[in-house]
């Protein structure tokens, strides 16, 4: 009988369930081995060089207030576009849709100025739709670009080296000058006002010096050529009359406390005044006469166009004047400096042409000096939206400005007579004769 046979109860061994019972057996150790085989190869790949473990990134718990900002950014963007898209008109007119004398053709030897007043340049989204104003001059050749009513606080540095970056940027070595009211608060990027400049292209190779109004009414360029000299004056004039139920952040009563500073600080009533004081301080006040910022800006500008014309420069001004550049009361003030209104030479019919959608007037204009008016091609007014997408329409003139910066210099000599000689009688004889004769 053979070992570890078992015996039933009738003597006979079970060899079958023997059997069964060791197959079983080798097949379980078979796959112990395999599995401890496999264990040691991934331990070879796995455990010898382990991998850099990463942490799981987490979830922004503000994902989904970001997502639904974005949405709503986008819808508001887009509603903003479709209100600047349709600009309030204060009635139709069918010459807002035209270009006034005719739509301009760049010509390489000409420079074109631009005028247009933007109604605020905006901060958002990195100035983008400023860089896009910047882009759209660069496409229709403009060369100087004068930009009344920015309403920019320079005073901001963030405001003033960002732009000049970005203007950089767009076009080569150009110059950008900006201004605004001082005093204002710093940490705001927008202030009522403000006047702005850019010089691109070729005429940025002229550049000579820039300049700015104390009071922010007013930016300058100079430019030099190889005998001349010309200076371009961009300026931005109030439109309220007087000062009567105005904010405080107007550009209005900015410029009128920093005019009249001095004689509103003598009348001013303090607690320790006593009723005799404080009779003839209001009395002073009732019969001081104040300095109004409208009239102000035309008479410290003429001042400096007088000094500018005895250095033999050439002047050119644009702005936005508020005021109908047709007027006689207007162009009276610039004739005394000797300039001239280009679009009222130019552009000579009037009727239904107005530069501001909400009025029935050309209130932004181009003065010369008379010298230049020979040398200016052309001048015209864009239709709305041309280049800015504004309540104003931008103003052009193109002037054949090489002529007359490279112009060569003539100097006029006096003429050598031959005097007569009375000490000859024939001389004198002939000389009598032909007198009597004529």
């Amino acid at each position: 009988m053979p070992i570890g046979a078992r015996v039933r109860s009738g003597g006979e061994c079970d060899h079958t369930k023997e059997g069964e019972d060791a197959e079983k057996q080798t097949s379980i150790f078979k796959k112990m081995v395999n599995l401890v085989t496999n264990v040691e190869n991934v331990g070879e790949k796995l455990f010898l060089k382990p991998p850099k473990l990463r942490r799981k990134a987490r979830k922004n718990p503000y994902a989904k207030k970001q997502e639904k900002n974005e949405v709503n950014r986008e819808r508001v963007t887009t509603e903003i576009q479709k209100k600047c898209n349709e600009i309030y008109f204060a009635s139709e007119n069918e010459n807002d849709s035209k270009w006034v004398n005719g739509k301009y053709e760049k010509k390489m030897h000409r420079t074109r100025f631009w005028v247009q007043n933007p109604n605020g340049v905006s901060a958002k989204n990195d100035f983008r739709v400023f860089r896009g104003d910047v882009e759209e001059a660069k496409d229709n050749f403009i060369d100087f670009m004068a930009l009344p009513e920015t309403k920019l606080n320079v005073n901001n540095k963030f405001v003033h080296e960002r732009l000049t970056t970005l203007v950089a940027n767009h076009s080569q070595h150009s110059k950008l000058c900006l201004t605004n009211t001082k005093g204002y608060n710093v940490e705001e990027c927008t202030q009522p006002g403000g006047v702005g400049s850019i010089a691109m292209g070729k005429l940025a190779g002229r550049y000579a010096g820039m300049g700015s109004d104390p009071l922010g009414r007013y930016t300058w360029m100079k430019f030099k050529g190889a005998t001349r000299t010309i200076k371009i004056y961009s300026v931005y004039r109030v439109s309220q009359p007087s000062h009567v139920n105005l904010g405080e952040t107007t550009a209005y009563v900015q410029q009128y406390q920093l005019l009249n500073i001095k004689a509103l600080k003598e009348c001013e009533i303090n607690e320790n005044d006593g009723e005799k004081v404080r009779k003839e301080k209001e009395d002073k006040r009732r019969t001081m006469k104040l300095i109004n910022p409208r009239h102000a800006v035309l008479d410290t500008l003429l001042q400096n166009i007088k000094t500018d014309i005895k250095e033999k420069m050439l002047i050119i001004v644009l702005g936005d004047f508020n005021e109908d550049v047709y007027s006689d009361a207007l162009n009276d003030t610039f004739n005394q400096v000797g300039m001239s209104n280009v679009v009222k030479e130019f552009v000579t019919d009037k009727e239904g042409i107005r530069s501001y959608n909400r009025g029935s007037k050309v209130i932004d204009g181009i003065w010369v000096s008379c010298s230049l008016l020979p040398h200016v091609a052309k001048v015209g007014m864009a239709t709305f939206r041309t280049v800015m997408n504004s309540d104003h329409r931008g103003i052009f003139m193109d002037v054949d400005l090489k002529h007359i910066l490279d112009a060569p210099h003539m100097e006029f000599t006096t003429m050598q007579f031959r005097r007569l000689q009375c000490s000859m009688p024939k001389r004198k004889e002939t000389y009598c004769n032909k007198v009597n004769f004529y």
